[in-house]
């Protein structure tokens, strides 16, 4: 069962090897965690939009501390399937690169309106634990909303 947590993926990005983020940079709280995090980050100076300038590509902000961004946004989503094989690239470097534990924040928060979003985060947090069992490495679900805690929490209120 991956970790479920509530918080911004940037904070959560600095106790793993790598964070896979999920969203787009624009009149969001994701530009805003965005420019807090990289603005102490030497290596990231150069990046204002890491989706468009880096997407879906190891981004080594730190020693043996790794981005991968997955650029999505409101208007168009992501499919489950579209999900499915941006995670399994990102794992897929991640293994090959000795990395066995990751964070990330999902296609939930602004891409699905808010009924979608429950169904989402049941399917990623039956997807990571497939991920766990099946590729050895450690998934932590974050959420600004606590979506993930919340669905924890509707299906075992005693957790």
């Amino acid at each position: 069962m991956p970790t479920l947590t509530q918080g911004n993926i940037f904070e959560a990005a600095e106790r793993t090897p790598m964070a896979v983020v999920f969203g787009h940079i624009g009149f969001n709280l994701m530009s805003v965690h965005w420019r807090a995090f990289a603005e102490r980050r030497p290596k990231l100076s150069d990046l204002a939009n890491p989706f468009r300038g880096r997407p879906r590509q190891p981004i080594e902000w730190g020693e043996e501390r790794w981005l991968w961004m997955v650029p999505c946004t409101a208007a168009d989503g992501m499919t489950e399937a579209e999900h499915e094989k941006a995670l399994g690239e990102a794992v897929a470097w991640a293994l090959q690169n000795g990395i066995s534990s990751m964070v990330t924040n999902g296609a939930t928060d602004e891409s699905l309106d808010v009924r979608s979003k429950g169904a989402r985060a049941e399917w990623l947090i039956a997807h990571a634990s497939i991920l766990e069992e099946s590729q050895v490495i450690d998934v932590e679900l974050i959420s600004l909303s606590a979506v993930y805690v919340a669905m924890a929490d509707a299906k075992d209120p005693e957790r």
